[in-house]
């Protein structure tokens, strides 16, 4: 890790001895064992505030196992005593109580229950000035305060009420339609799949052979893993395929989930979109069995559909074909050999994506 590198942080005593080597391990000279009875606890980080943070909690849980703290003095440009023991002060009001909790709770209750729940607290007026704990780092806002005032006050005493609104929920048609697909596709023997809608453009086309085509793409992403949003599922299904080699076959998977497809009408530029795709992986795996498969399903559904003559990339020539009809569209076929090779897959594997104009 130190390789090529003239400086690196270090922590040494005053006599000079490496206490630690930041952040790859601690020295021979601080080494802890059973015997040990004094504890020099430093912590770093990326803000100040992270870091006193970490310090005052640990510090809390050392001193209530039994420990005596004591404060370093540092110097530089956050001089000062460390860590500090003194309490935050935040305010907060009856009526922002009344209005977050749906209770009237007078000031002076306000104060007690956050008593209860290891504050300071006075109240004055219709105020309540409290003093947070130092080791009560998630308390930011005023709400927590309220939120711990209700918790001491006990949630078993706040009482439902009739909603102000009139309307009522109801599953979006696009997603009736999608559970619908659902129950067709687990009474035809499949299993249902919950994938990722991020993806990159090495799963999503290098792997399968594809040209890359218009996507929406991360700004800033976190990893390599997630810089798209896909625009197909068979991918995602492909990538569970790969992840489970090792289990019985065959293996019938299929996903109704969302796709990000470009549209320059759309306001956003883009759109989501809700496709249907289903696999068979097996020694008998074939464009009849996935056929058979489809057509039971576009059947069920009503469908007015036909099959043209069609070629993805992905699929071996002359043994796929394209869906097209008054609402579906779509393509099903087997997965070339040199797909399946990519992923790492040892089976035939026949597959059909299927998406509806107007779900």
């Amino acid at each position: 890790m130190l390789d090529g590198l003239a400086r690196y942080p270090v922590i040494l005593d005053s006599e000079g001895e490496a206490l630690c080597l930041i952040p790859i391990t601690n020295g021979e000279s601080s080494r802890v064992t059973t015997k040990t009875a004094d504890v020099f606890v430093e912590v770093n980080g990326t803000t100040r505030q992270a870091v006193d943070s970490c310090l005052a909690i640990l510090c809390a849980q050392l001193a209530d196992r039994g420990a005596k703290m004591e404060q370093v003095m540092f110097s530089g440009a956050f001089s000062g005593l460390t860590p500090s023991f003194c309490p935050r002060a935040m305010k907060t009001s009856q009526a922002a109580a009344g209005k977050l909790l749906g209770v009237e709770m007078p000031a002076t209750d306000i104060a007690k229950n956050l008593e209860k729940m290891g504050y300071g607290a006075i109240a004055r007026g219709e105020s309540v000035e409290a003093a947070i704990p130092y080791y009560r780092a998630d308390i930011m806002h005023e709400c927590d305060l309220i939120e711990d005032a209700g918790i001491a006050y006990g949630f078993e005493k706040f009482r439902g009420r009739p909603s102000p609104f009139v309307t009522t929920g109801a599953r979006h048609p696009v997603e009736a339609f999608a559970d619908r697909l659902r129950g067709l596709m687990v009474g035809f023997g499949f299993q249902d799949c919950v994938t990722f809608t991020l993806t990159n453009e090495r799963t999503h086309y290098e792997k399968m052979l594809s040209k890359p085509a218009a996507r929406v793409e991360i700004g800033n992403p976190l990893t390599s893993e997630t810089t798209m949003v896909r625009t197909s599922i068979l991918p995602s299904l492909l990538s569970v395929l790969e992840a489970n080699t090792r289990e019985k076959y065959p293996q019938l998977l299929f996903e109704a989930g969302d796709v990000a497809v470009i549209d320059k009408d759309d306001p956003n530029g883009c759109r989501t979109q809700k496709k249907l795709c289903a696999l068979i992986a097996s020694r008998e795996a074939g464009l009849s069995e996935i056929k058979s498969v489809l057509e039971s399903a576009l059947a069920e559904l009503g469908s007015n559909y036909e099959f043209e003559k069609g070629q993805e990339d992905f699929f071996i020539p002359t043994r796929s074909a394209k869906v097209s009809g008054e609402k579906v569209r779509g393509c099903y076929g087997e997965i070339h050999p040199q797909v399946l090779e990519n992923f790492g897959i040892e089976m035939p594997v026949a597959a059909f994506e299927i998406w509806f104009e107007n779900d």
